[in-house]
């Protein structure tokens, strides 16, 4: 079963590789931010940014931050995961094949609840991260920039507001509507069969 989260600060390690300069990956993270210090309960959600990030950058952020919620933001596709191999002067991708990333999700006493693949072609072969993670929000098409921001703005800031999983993806995916953003894509979500997304709160807040 999976265990609600304790009364304490959401943790979420927030990773960003975009290895070719095209995406505009740091927009999107300054807009979550903006969203989460607006949001009702915003000093009980804590985001910590690591861009171009490296896999050696996911396994030292699982033993620094210990996450609740790991978040992935570039390109991906073919069931992996780009993350970038920190080079000045020759970037490129770095891909770690879903299965991979699972044991390194697994690879801590504390693996995070919710893992977040916020890139085109994420959902084929997501199937397998739930071994280490209970909850995965993933992209089943290509998405633009502009989607990509606002979907993760308009969730985190659900999140941060005490909305459990389910109605913060429905509150992502209803803003792409709200936006006029006809790309024919919706986030979707897996998770174990024991997991009740709608009641399942990231952010518990304390009771005085």
């Amino acid at each position: 079963m999976v265990q609600p989260p304790k009364p304490e600060t959401l943790r979420l390690l927030y990773m960003t590789a975009n290895p070719e300069m095209d995406l505009r990956t740091e927009v999107e993270v300054r807009d979550v931010q903006q969203a989460v210090k607006r949001a009702l309960h915003r000093e009980l959600i804590d985001v910590q940014y690591r861009p171009a990030a490296t896999p050696e950058d996911l396994l030292d952020g699982l033993n620094d931050v210990r996450p609740h919620v790991v978040h992935f933001s570039g390109h991906a596709g073919d069931a992996a995961v780009p993350f970038d191999n920190a080079s000045v002067d020759n970037p490129q991708g770095h891909e770690v094949p879903f299965e991979l990333l699972a044991r390194a999700l697994g690879a801590t006493t504390e693996p995070p609840t919710l893992l977040v693949l916020n890139g085109c072609d994420t959902l084929e072969g997501a199937e397998v991260l739930l071994d280490a993670t209970p909850v995965v929000i993933a992209m089943a098409t290509e998405i633009s920039d502009l989607a990509v921001s606002a979907f993760a703005a308009r969730f985190y800031a659900a999140v941060a507001s005490a909305q459990p999983i389910g109605p913060a993806l429905r509150q992502g995916a209803v803003v792409l509507d709200l936006m006029g953003l006809d790309e024919g894509w919706k986030p979707n979500l897996l998770c174990r069969a024991d997991v009740a997304v709608d009641d399942l709160v990231l952010v518990q807040v304390r009771i005085e």
